[in-house]
């Protein structure tokens, strides 16, 4: 009923582990990956933490749906970059739920951090009707921006951060994104 529709994610479950086995959640990706002709993308969303060993070899899965309920913006970097990492180009990651995300200058620098570690955010709560015009405005700067950039061919490279910068996306020798919250 929904394949259709050309930006969907079929996301298995809200805390797949408070009602369902890791074995039953393969078997729902294994039966939607079979019926959606469309090739859209599978996620399983898990409860806090950065663990998706096992599904990481599932091939039935494109992306770890994260909930990481940390309240500092470093750590939460941090843990993306770590999920980035062990995905190892298995599957994408989606910051689905950080607890407390926040609005106005809190919530872009939580975006920010997200986005910067490799991963694609989303921010539970967040809806159209009820959120500032700001704070949808700063979503749109920050989609316009990765969309706009080569990001995809970049890693997580903290690293080569430097002077003010604070996060960094790089394929070393041909291109950067470099971030600063407050230059």
């Amino acid at each position: 009923r929904f394949e259709n529709h050309q930006n969907l994610v079929w996301c298995i479950a809200e805390e797949y582990g408070e009602k369902l086995s890791a074995k039953r959640v393969s078997r729902i990706a294994a039966t939607i990956r079979a019926a959606d002709d469309k090739g859209h993308p599978i996620a399983v969303h898990k409860n806090h933490g950065l663990d998706f060993s096992e599904f990481a070899d599932d091939a039935n899965f494109d992306q770890f749906a994260i909930q990481y309920n940390v309240s500092d913006i470093d750590e939460l970097h941090a843990g993306v970059v770590q999920a980035w990492k062990d995905a190892r180009g298995r599957y994408s990651v989606n910051m689905s739920e950080c607890a407390d995300h926040g609005t106005g200058k809190e919530l872009r620098l939580r975006n920010w951090a997200c986005a910067m570690g490799g991963a694609h955010v989303m921010v539970l709560g967040m809806d159209v009707a009820a959120t500032p015009q700001s704070d949808l405005e700063g979503c749109k700067r920050l989609v316009d921006f990765f969309e706009s950039a080569d990001w995809a061919r970049m890693a997580p490279g903290d690293e080569l951060a430097g002077a003010e910068t604070k996060y960094v996306l790089a394929k070393p020798g041909e291109c950067y994104i470099a971030y600063s919250p407050d230059c």
